[in-house]
């Protein structure tokens, strides 16, 4: 689940958490980029869109540069093992 920035698009009224979870990840994600707030959470939403796509190595990258500026953050450690069992799991 997405989860921390909630910004409200102007056009549509509808949040970036809306379109995730709608599976609009595209646009989801190019809003969420818009924001250029590089904090833990926009690492964390990124990974968490990249997972969605099927994208784990891009989600692990993610999730990694969110772990580095929130080290004790456990929904981004659970998410992080994630992508490296689906990784591992890959051909």
């Amino acid at each position: 689940m997405l989860v921390s920035l909630f910004f409200l698009l102007s056009a549509e009224n509808l949040s970036i958490d809306a379109l995730y979870q709608a599976g609009k990840l595209d646009e989801a994600e190019k809003i969420l980029r818009e924001t250029k707030i590089e904090e833990a959470a926009f690492f964390y939403n990124l990974g968490n869109i990249s997972f969605q796509k099927g994208e784990f190595g891009k989600a692990l990258a993610y999730y990694e540069k969110a772990q580095r500026q929130d080290p004790y953050d456990s929904g981004v450690r659970r998410n992080r093992e994630a992508a490296l069992k689906h990784l591992r799991v890959m051909p």
